[in-house]
């Protein structure tokens, strides 16, 4: 048995083991003030960003995987000007596959997030900032302690959702 153990090559699974945890803190560090100027902000573009947001939940994962290889590559705008102007090669290639994967992952991030900040009362929010603190303390001391099952199941989720995606890491 452990002969066995020892002659699997682990690479594949180390590598969606760091895929997975560079995804989700990049997508945790992007969906906390993203769910927050989403909660807490009017503006106007609001429902058409949540739509994008929440395309890859009905996109097939191969669908997106392939039109995010073709503006990667070096053909498309974007690609082209990665390289020329910084030097970056976007398609496959280990950074690629962590933008796609957070791209493709970002509804799980931040829905469970968006979702519970809307559910917290408007009124402990007020009375932090009648308290004298600003956004910032009332961020961290406040509303994430308030909805630390929620930053939970995104996390999970997202953990998750990145490790069984296949779609995006074929293409990319």
């Amino acid at each position: 048995m452990t002969q066995l153990l020892l002659s699997i090559d682990w690479t594949p699974f180390l590598v969606s083991i760091k895929l997975s945890i560079i995804t989700c803190i990049i997508l945790f560090c992007f969906c906390i003030p993203l769910a927050w100027v989403f909660t807490f902000k009017q503006f106007r573009a609001k429902k058409i960003l949540e739509t994008i947001i929440t395309l890859p939940l009905v996109l097939p994962p191969s669908v997106v995987g392939f039109y995010l290889l073709i503006l990667f590559s070096k053909y498309s705008f974007l690609g082209n000007f990665l390289e020329k102007h910084f030097n970056i090669t976007l398609a496959f290639t280990f950074e690629g596959l962590v933008i796609a994967s957070c791209i493709y992952s970002l509804p799980f991030m931040f829905n469970p997030l968006y979702n519970a900040m809307s559910m917290i009362s408007k009124n402990i929010i007020e009375a932090s900032f009648s308290l004298g603190k600003n956004s910032f303390i009332t961020l961290f001391k406040v509303i994430l302690p308030s909805i630390k099952p929620a930053i939970l199941s995104a996390l999970v989720i997202s953990f998750a959702h990145t490790m069984g995606e296949f779609g995006i890491v074929l293409m990319i």
